[in-house]
Parts: structure tokens; sequence; C-alpha cells
């Protein structure tokens, strides 16, 4: 038996191993769904690189030294992270549409300091999700939590090596120490991808096997490496274990625990059979000049192909990438990362070498990392500037009930960086019930003594006009209250807004029935049909004829268009080429939404389309407010410009009586909250 080079010698093969996982990864991610595996196959070489180090260290001379290993993985990560990060800010100043400035900001100061797996642990992030723009910072998850296992590893290094130090046995101990950090860790990851899938993929502590296992391979290696005759099989058996990652296992949620064991063994069976030039093996292959010189390159092709994607993405006007497109992120990534490394890094790595002293090298290690918070903090302070000027303007409608007009034109409002926040009440006051809330949850808005009350009732599409059924209670003094709750429409059908068996939502809609018909309000408004799965339906009509049985007229309101982009993304990128965020109007006959029997006695349809399209096409603008915040809800402030056109649709609505105050109080205000509501309602001056 023969032992391959010392890992600590340079070895072209691992550098062409790099250069094919990077290329990989900018592939998969431009072009599918998939995960390639090429970052598993990294994180397993660096613990190769890095614990076979650490082992070798022990094994000398008893110990780990910290310092030099913090000084190293210093020289290797910040300059070209530092380079990459403040130019990315730059340029997305430039390029990247203002809506998506808050979320790029927040991931630009995670990979800053080095915690964006954590971010996006937190944020539930679908890293591999398609048609949405990720961030410029995305995929700096993986820097971050290279990081954090490094920090992991030299102290579990610098306490195995104390633990080995007295013995003969040094290599016994830490690789029993590896391993049972290596089970522990794949245990750990088994659980969290049935627990939280999506929460795993980012989780450092479900990652680090990982790296032990790589290490645990490079501790073999110094005692016995593969026989000859197996290593050219173990080296192509790799490569075609990597190469297969993505096609197999591409979609699977069982990254990083079952799946990563596919890319992991191929990494460790191609690092086993190195690169020995006395047979035709993987590892040739992979030493091959060219694929060598990009993988000395590897770290930053991967740093910038995050940042080329999103910017050609948005400068195309595109959600995901054609060959084209893809093949150009690549060259674009590998220019950028041989441009970088040879002006940018390299003066960079000489000046944080340039001191011999820890502290002094340390000291300047965190001013780089000072560079990129600083650089991050700016363009936060750019985004507060804009978004004040939208507010402004905001305010500035809420007095003159029209949007104000700078240099002759008029200025859309709310704007986009502002408008997914204006939601006014109807989404954010707490009285909107959950999918699977089963409470009667109630909101009052309004004078308690006022003489005519208006119940607002059904889903949130149904809330979003609160802001002017509010608007309009404001001038006449009259009251509101509201029953809502998510996807569930207010009717007799057995299915929630998207079609779905619901038998919860017919539930609450018989339960909300009997609290109207004990609260006897003055007119219930809602929403009549159902536009969210084509083609328009009529929201059964049961619960409408009970209370027509007891003298409670109902404003039936049409649903809004609902479409299959986000309003506000969409015209943050509608000055891009072939952008076009509208779409036809094709409007059911409201005809054929009348049931069978006619609509009750007591019920009024409000056709308001015309309220929300114009003539022909239907969508973000109308009279220059913006009029959805996300794919279907409308902004509180175009609701409100509403109000002039619903109010007669009220006065004709309401009932006679409502006119004129009735003496005393309801009989709702003499008595205490049913058992299935949250305690008192609450109430809005």
């Amino acid at each position: 038996m023969t032992s391959v080079p010392a890992p600590s010698a340079r070895r072209d093969d691992i550098q062409g191993l790099r250069a094919l996982c990077a290329v990989l990864i900018v592939g998969f991610h431009a072009w599918t769904e998939r995960t390639s595996g090429g970052v598993d196959v990294f994180f397993v070489v660096s613990g190769f690189l890095l614990i076979g180090s650490l082992a070798r260290q022990t094994l000398r001379a008893g110990t780990v030294d910290l310092q030099r290993f913090a000084v190293g993985i210093s020289r290797r990560l910040l300059p070209a992270i530092v380079v990459v990060t403040v130019i990315t800010v730059v340029v997305s100043q430039i390029l990247l549409p203002g809506v998506f400035w808050d979320r790029a900001i927040r991931e630009g100061l995670a990979t800053s300091l080095f915690v964006e797996n954590l971010a996006l642990q937190r944020y539930a992030v679908d890293y591999l999700a398609r048609g949405d723009i990720p961030t410029p910072f995305n995929n700096g998850w993986a820097i971050s939590l290279q990081v954090q296992a490094y920090v992991l590893i030299g102290l579990l290094m610098a306490g195995l090596a104390l633990w080995a130090h007295r013995t003969d046995r040094r290599v016994v101990r830490l690789a029993l120490g590896l391993a049972v950090v290596t089970l522990a860790s794949f245990a750990w990851a088994a659980r969290a991808v049935v627990v939280d899938p999506t929460g795993a993929y980012f989780d450092p502590l479900a990652r680090l096997w990982e790296f032990t296992v790589g290490g645990l391979l490079a501790l073999g290696l110094t005692r016995r490496g593969l026989p000859d005759r197996l290593r050219g099989p173990a080296g192509w058996t790799g490569l075609a274990l990597l190469l297969t990652t993505g096609p197999l296992w591409g979609t699977t949620s069982l990254f990083p625990a079952w799946a990563s064991l596919w890319p992991a063994t191929a990494a460790l069976l191609i690092l086993a059979a190195g690169a020995d030039g006395r047979f035709v093996g993987a590892g040739q292959l992979l030493a091959w000049r060219p694929l060598a010189w990009l993988g000395d390159r590897s770290y930053g092709l991967y740093l910038w192909q995050g940042p080329v994607l999103v910017f050609l993405l948005v400068v195309t006007g595109r959600t995901d990438a054609d060959l084209a497109t893809g093949l150009l992120i690549l060259t674009l990534s590998i220019g950028l990362a041989a441009f970088s490394k040879a002006t940018l890094e390299k003066p960079l790595t000489a000046w944080l070498s340039a001191d011999r002293s820890f502290a002094r090298i340390m000291l300047r290690a965190a001013l780089l990392v000072t560079v990129m918070v600083a650089a991050v903090g700016l363009w936060a302070l750019h985004l507060s500037h804009a978004r004040q000027v939208q507010r402004d303007q905001l305010a500035t409608t809420r007095l003159t009930g029209r949007p104000p007009r700078v240099l002759g034109q008029t200025v859309i409002v709310p704007g986009p960086i502002v408008a997914r926040d204006d939601q006014g009440d109807m989404l954010t006051d707490g009285c909107l019930a959950g999918v699977s809330d089963q409470r009667l949850l109630s909101c009052r808005y309004g004078a308690t003594d006022a003489p005519v009350l208006i119940a607002l009732v059904g889903s949130s599409h149904a809330r979003h006009w609160l802001p002017a059924l509010q608007q309009i209670a404001a001038t006449r003094g009259w009251r509101i209250v509201t029953y809502t709750k998510a996807v569930c429409s207010f009717g007799t059908g057995a299915n929630d807004n998207f079609g779905r068996p619901a038998p919860d939502c017919a539930a609450w809609s018989a339960r909300v029935t009997e609290r109207l018909l004990e609260l006897r309000p003055d007119l219930v408004v809602t929403v009549a049909t159902l536009n969210r799965v084509p083609p328009e339906q009529l929201i059964p009509p049961g619960h409408w004829r009970q209370l027509g049985a007891a003298g409670i007229p109902v404003l039936g309101l049409r649903d809004t268009p609902w479409f299959d982009h986000n309003m506000v993304d969409c015209v943050a990128r509608s000055a891009l080429p072939g952008r076009d965020c509208s779409v036809p109007r094709r409007d059911r006959d409201p005809a054929g939404l009348v049931p069978a029997g006619g609509w009750p006695s007591n019920f009024i349809f409000v056709e308001t389309r015309d309220w929300l399209c114009l003539t022909d096409r239907c969508g973000p603008f109308v009279d220059g407010f913006m009029v959805y915040f996300d794919d279907s809800h409308m902004t509180a402030t175009f609701a409100r410009s509403l109000a002039p056109r619903l109010e007669p649709w009220i006065d004709r609505a309401l009932r006679p009586e409502a006119v004129s105050p009735r003496p005393g109080p309801r009989p709702s205000d003499r008595s205490p909250a049913p058992p299935d509501r949250p305690g008192p309602s609450y109430r809005r001056p």
C-alpha cells in the first residue's frame, strides 16, 4: 500500500475539484431549481485541508496554535469577501430597484458579520426557489456557515489536542473525537430535515459533519492510503457521484443529511484517490492546468456568481436565466474573480499579512469587516432618505386626497418602497384571524354611541375595504365592527379562497352569522365573489338569506382581480425591457354570477371592476394611486380613494331606520362578550 501526498502539499486535483464544484453551483443556480451538491463538496474539502493541517500540528507539537489558525483564516477569507461586498453594495444602488433594498441591506449586513445563514434560517428562505429574485448577498450563507464551522473546528481540535497530547495514541483519540462529533452532527441533521427542512439547510450544527468527515479522511491518510488498484476506480466513482448529485438528489429536502451523503462520498473518494501520474484517474483530469487555474479562483467565482446572477436578471427583466444568460453569468463571474484576485485581493492580503503581531493582524482584519459594515450602513441611510420622501408624499396625499405632482408629473402614491407597508389597520391590527385560528376575532372603530353600525365580514379581501369604510364612517359619525378570517369568505361554501375543502371556514361563517343576528348591524359589507380560482364564482349566499330574514341588509362587493405576480415587485422593475405588470381585462358577465332564484331581497351587488381596472386592462395604477401591495390586496391609500364611490352604495343599502338614531344601546352593547371571543374587542377612536 502507498499513501497519497501529504495534504499540506499542493494538490492540483483538489483545485480542479473546487473549480468543477463552482461551475456546477453557477449552472444549477442559473438554470434549475436543483442543488448541485457543490457546496457539500466544498465543505468536505475544507474540512479535509483544515482539520488535516491541525491534526498534523497536534501530532507534531502536541497542541493547536489558535492564533496562527485565526490569522490563516483571516488571510484566506477576508480580502475576497470585502472586495465583492463593497462593490456589490455600490452596484446594487445603481441597478437594484429600491423595493428590494430593505431585504438586500439586511442580508448584506448579515453577510458582512458572517451570519447570513442564520438570517436566512430565521426568515425561512427557500434558497432554491425561483420566480422571485434573491438578493445579491444570498449566496453569502455558505461563507458565513464556513466561518462558524471554522470557529467550532478550531475549538474542537484545541480540545482534542489537550486530550490526546499525553498519550502515544494521539491519532486514535483524535479520530475518536472527530467520529463522535461527526455522528452527533449527522444525527442532528437527520432530525432537522424532518422538523425544519429549510432551517436545516443553513444550520451550522447540521453541516458540521461534512467538515469533520473530511478531517477523518485526512487523519486516516496520514497513516495509510488507498491501494493503487483501488485509486483509479475510487476517483472515477467519486466524479460520477458528484456529477449525478443534482439530477438524482437536487430537489429533495434531505440536505444536509441523507442526501448530502451522496456528494460527501463523492468528495471523499476523489480526495482519497489523489492524482498519481502512474495511472489514468479522475484526479489527473481534475489536475488539468486550466481547471487548477480556475480552482485557485473558485472562492472568488463563488462570491461573484450571486451578484452577477441577480444583476443580470434585473437588467434583463427576467426571473430565471436561459442558456445564453447562464453562460454569460459564468463568463462574467470567472472574469471578475480573476480580475479582483489579481488587482484587489492580493494587495489586501499583503496588507493584512504585513505585520507579524497577532494583535495588529486581528485589528486589520477587524478594519476590513468594518469597511463592509460601513458600506452597508451608508446604503441603509440612502434607503432611509428614499423611504422618507415617499412617506412625505403619502402624507401629502392624505391631506389633499390626491397624489402630489413633481415637475409637472403625477407621483405614484404609495411609492414602491413604502407600498408593502401601506396597509392601514386592515391587516396589521391583529383582527384578521389566521388560517388555523378558530376564534371569532372582532375589532371596533368609531364612537361607541354612534347611531349607525356597519359590519365588515369575510376574508382579507373583505378587510382591505376597511380604510374606505373608515373614511366614510369618520365623516358620517358611524361605527364599524369587523369579523374577518384569512382565506375564508363569508358564505355557505365548503371551500376556502383557494378552492380547497375547508370545513373550518364554513363553521366560522356560521358562527359569524349567529353573532350578526345578535348584533343586528344596520348593514353588513362583504365580498360577494371569489376570483382566485377561475372562472370567477359567486360565494354561496345562504348566510345572506338568513340575515335578510332578520331584516339585515347586505352589500356584496365584487372581488378584486388576482395576479400571478407581486405588483410592487413588478412595478419596481417595470422600467426594464419586457416588463408589463397589467393583464387583459376579462370580466365575467355579472349576470352569470346571479344565484339561482335571483339575489336575496336584502342584498345589493356592487360592480367594482370599473373602479379597479382601465377599459381593457387591469394593472397596478389607477388615477395616480398604487392599487395593490401584493398580488391582490389593495393599498390603504387607494382603498381610501374609493370612499366617494362606495358611499352612495352604502346609503342605498342601509335600512331606512338607520337614517335617524335609535334610542338606547344595542343589545350587544349591554351584553358581555360571548365565550368564543378573545375578551373585549379592540376599540378604535
